[in-house]
This record gives C-alpha cells, structure tokens and sequence, in this order.
C-alpha cells in the first residue's frame, strides 16, 4: 500500500523530467492542475495522498502521505473504513486501519448501491462510500443505481470482472468524472450542468453533496 502511494508521488515528483522526455509534451502540462483518480484498492492510494491516514495496526505506525500539489480527486469503488471487517478482510489487508478526517482535499465518491464486497466486509455496498461520510466538506457522493464494482466497464468492456456492463452507465460515470474535475481544477460550470442531468436521469443514480 505505501509503495503504490509513494509511486503517485513519485510520478507527480518527475513531472518537470517527464514533460521534457515525453515527445510533444513539453509545455503542455499544467503542474497546478493535478488530479488523482482511483479505483478500487487504487482509490486507497489515491485517498491517502487526498489526506487519508492509515494506521497499521500491526505495529501502530502511522502512514501519512497528503500531497498539497493534488487539488481534487475522483475514488471509485473506494476501500472504505476498517471497522467491521470479515475474516477473509482481515488476511487480505491486515496492514489497514484507515481515518478519513483529514482528508480534506475535494473529492467526488463513486459508489454502488449492488457492490457488496464480503471478502472484505460484513457490512453492505455503502462501505464504498465511507470516504464521503467519514471525511469533511466539500465532498460529493454518486450512488450508482444497480452498479457493481466494474461501474459499467471503467477496467474493460469485457473484463471477467466487470459484472454490469453498460453504455449508458459506463458514458455517465466518464463524463460526470470529467465534469467534475473539470469544475474543480478549473472554476467552470460543468458539475452544476451535470448534476443537473443526472436529476432528471435517476435511473443511472444520485449526487449528494457536503
């Protein structure tokens, strides 16, 4: 888990290097405009740099990682809080504990209301969505009606683990992700508009905001 957060950081470290490597990248990155997206076990890295804290209760070392240079970011299916787990939960993340209190970047939580992961929780599909609850304003939160963990095909339309494939859905979580930071990074109206589209859509799902 450190290793992959300290990758991200890694990268947005290289950025100056990377745009002049990069063939037709150089002058073409906005380094005060840096987003971070994540799905799954990729949201927990992506939330720690968003300001998460995890706790390994192994040996009760605080990991902190907070990176001040990401301005928004968008977590998919997102690994939520370490207080119900099952069994199966426990062996497979031993080293998680995590507290959302600080993360306190803006963020937008993509959650299904049909993805319940007992493998790793006894508690339902709203565990996903504990980013949102357990962490301060301002956050927004997309329930995605009848979603599952491939969120319409995010990883590939036809990967063995995507179980809700879907155009439409999958066409919505793009461009209310690119709305979103749009608006974030940019000060535009593209969130309201698209906020705006999913109420009269409530077939797809339901923002909340704080």
């Amino acid at each position: 888990m450190e290793s992959r957060a300290k990758d991200l950081v890694q990268i947005v470290d290289s950025l100056d290097n990377i745009e002049t490597t990069v063939p037709l990248l150089k002058g073409r990155l906005d380094k005060s405009k840096i987003a971070v997206v994540g799905h799954s076990l990729g949201s927990l890295s992506s939330a720690l740099l968003l300001g998460a804290v995890n706790t390994d209760p192994r040996d009760g070392k605080a990991f902190k990682v907070a990176d001040p240079r990401i301005k928004a970011g968008v977590l998919f299916g997102a690994i939520g809080a370490s207080d119900d787990p099952s069994e199966n939960g426990k062996s497979m993340l031993p080293f998680l504990d995590l507290d959302f209190s600080n993360m306190t970047t803006p963020c937008l939580v993509f959650w299904g209301d049909s993805d319940v992961s007992p493998h790793l929780t006894y508690r339902g599909a709203d565990w996903h969505n504990d980013p949102y609850k357990l962490s301060p304003g301002p956050k927004a939160s997309f329930e995605v009606k009848d979603g599952k963990h491939g969120f319409g095909g995010i990883s590939g339309w036809d990967a063995k683990e995507c179980q809700d494939e879907g155009v439409e859905r999958l066409a919505a979580m793009q461009r209310v992700t690119w709305a979103y930071l749009r608006s974030q990074l940019y000060g535009d109206d593209s969130w309201e508009e698209a906020k705006k589209a999913i109420g009269q859509h409530p077939q797809i799902g339901k923002i909340e905001e704080k």
